[in-house]
């Protein structure tokens, strides 16, 4: 009885996570030769016709582009929506030259890079803060020895713009990335105003945990992220906290656990520390 009650939490806690985030945007970024602010403002034939507002990387032939909105469409996998640009929207373009015959008739036509998903309208409010992030990663991938540079990413968990600090955490949970040079950033986002930041942040520092058990000021790390597991408004926050406490030995995670497992007034909460709680159980048996 008692494992079918933890894999019943283990199916409570992915219910209640959220789903798989779209492509994350220095990665989306990485596609395309010429990326441009624009907006649509005609439609002729297979093509789109779009006024360049700003360039963001590359050299754009013209103030007037035009976008093949029928090889997107045409290359679109299953599930997938089609291209539908709305008069009066920005957006952000991933765009490659086209080649052949659609090239030689119509002068500074371009193909979406990576299909229907290479345009991202832009937010009505906060446009200023996804165009200052676009610009910044995009010269830190041309101007990068490597693809991903963690030390600038790692930087970036402190900037004051909200959307780099997202694509950061977004890029060091997605390939498990982590030191402990890290945690005191993760601990500062642990009070973000974002719940969907505060989870990541707590999601970081179970990855920083289970690479560098011994991170300095152990005291803290607890202090802060019991204070998440106990008193974060948002669920999903508490449980990923919650995972992350787990990571931690000493017999005062195991008294926390205990009350959260009793105490939280959600379900996957309170399932994710009786979960923790039965695997030290099963170690603790193992290790006699």
């Amino acid at each position: 009885m008692r494992l079918l009650h933890v894999l019943a939490a283990l199916l409570a806690i992915a219910a209640a996570l959220p789903g798989r985030a779209e492509t994350n945007l220095y990665e989306w970024v990485s596609a395309a030769r010429l990326v441009v602010a624009a907006r649509p403002e005609r439609l002729e034939g297979r093509f789109v016709e779009i006024r360049v507002v700003r360039v963001l990387r590359g050299q754009s032939p013209g103030q007037v582009l035009w976008v093949d909105r029928r090889e997107a469409n045409r290359d679109r996998v299953s599930g997938e929506q089609a291209l539908d640009l709305k008069w009066g929207r920005t957006y952000l373009l991933l765009l490659n030259p086209s080649e052949g015959q659609s090239r030689a008739r119509v002068p500074n036509a371009f193909v979406l890079a990576r299909g229907v998903e290479g345009a991202r309208m832009l937010p009505e409010e906060g446009e200023g803060a996804v165009l200052e992030a676009v610009d910044r990663l995009v010269h830190l991938q041309d101007s990068a020895s490597s693809f991903l540079p963690w030390a600038e990413l790692g930087r970036m968990l402190d900037d004051a713009n909200p959307v780099l600090v997202e694509t950061a955490l977004e890029l060091f949970l997605k390939f498990r990335q982590g030191s402990g040079e890290l945690m005191p950033a993760a601990r500062r986002l642990l009070d973000h105003p974002r719940a969907g930041v505060r989870r990541a942040a707590a999601d970081l520092s179970a990855t920083i945990l289970a690479r560098t058990p011994d991170v300095d000021d152990r005291t803290g790390v607890f202090a802060d992220l019991a204070a998440a597991a106990r008193r974060d408004v948002a669920p999903e926050v508490r449980v990923a906290a919650t995972a992350a406490l787990g990571r931690l030995a000493g017999p005062d995670v195991r008294t926390l656990l205990e009350e959260i497992a009793r105490e939280d007034p959600e379900q996957t909460v309170r399932y994710a520390a009786e979960k923790l709680l039965y695997e030290r159980r099963v170690e603790a048996k193992d290790g006699l």
